[in-house]
């Protein structure tokens, strides 16, 4: 029997508590049909002064992933997506398969990890091998996304880390911030741009900037809502959110 709001795809969702950006860019990209359940991973909005308080962070998220699986199951999604990012990466592809595995435990349905969705979303829009990275992560963590990058066969040449001073603050970096993010950080080295950081609203820039740009800029909930709708079989175009859900 289908869900009568969800009569062709639910879609539980879990992210920290601290991000207000997950939520409203997926409702933004849902098709008709569709509906977004999400789950919140508790956990405190505390200072990131160090690496440190950095790694602390880190721990909360992974300490508060199993229970806000367990929550969103019981509304029976058909699918799980995983908004958080560097926990899909820590640990390179072993890390994320290790991630996976737990999630499987609690969760009979089909998952989508930022391990996923960043290879197949460049793979689809035909980026080459150099990338450059924004993301909102102390050195620890550029290094462990940079490391899962390149053993997917992926250089990156640039790294930039977004500063801020807790988790919710990046909900709070605005457009223009990001656009010269963007701009600091391409070059003709570069062949596509990466974002990673899913409380960072880089949804619509992105897609504004794969114009002016002229290359692929792949941010990190846009490839997380597309490979969960194109996994389970929907290929709508949906615009305003760039070549993703436009063309693949």
């Amino acid at each position: 029997m289908k869900d009568s709001l969800g009569w062709r795809l639910k879609l539980g969702v879990v992210t920290p508590s601290v991000n207000a950006c997950v939520q409203p860019e997926f409702d933004a990209m849902r098709p008709a049909g569709v509906t977004n359940h999400i789950s919140r991973m508790l956990m405190s909005d505390s200072k990131i002064t160090s690496d440190s308080t950095f790694h602390s962070v880190i721990k909360e998220i992974d300490d508060a992933l199993e229970p806000a699986v367990i929550s969103v199951m019981t509304c029976k999604p058909d699918h799980l997506i995983v908004g958080v990012s560097i926990e899909a990466v820590w640990g390179g592809m072993e890390g994320s398969r290790t991630v996976a595995d737990r999630i499987r435990r609690h969760c009979p349905v089909g998952i989508t990890m930022a391990s996923d969705a960043i290879p197949a979303a460049l793979k689809a829009v035909g980026a080459g091998r150099r990338l450059a990275l924004i993301c909102p992560y102390r050195d620890p963590g550029v290094v462990q996304v940079k490391k899962f990058l390149n053993e997917c066969g992926y250089e990156v040449v640039r790294a930039r880390g977004i500063p801020h001073d807790t988790s919710s603050q990046l909900s709070l970096i605005t457009q223009l911030e990001l656009v010269r993010e963007l701009k600091n950080i391409d070059g003709p080295d570069v062949d596509a741009i990466v974002q990673f950081g899913a409380n960072i609203a880089m949804a619509a820039v992105a897609a504004e900037a794969e114009r002016w740009l002229e290359k692929p800029v792949v941010a990190v909930n846009t490839a997380l809502y597309w490979h969960a709708l194109r996994t389970n079989g929907l290929h709508d175009i949906i615009e305003g959110f760039g070549a993703l859900l436009e063309r693949h």
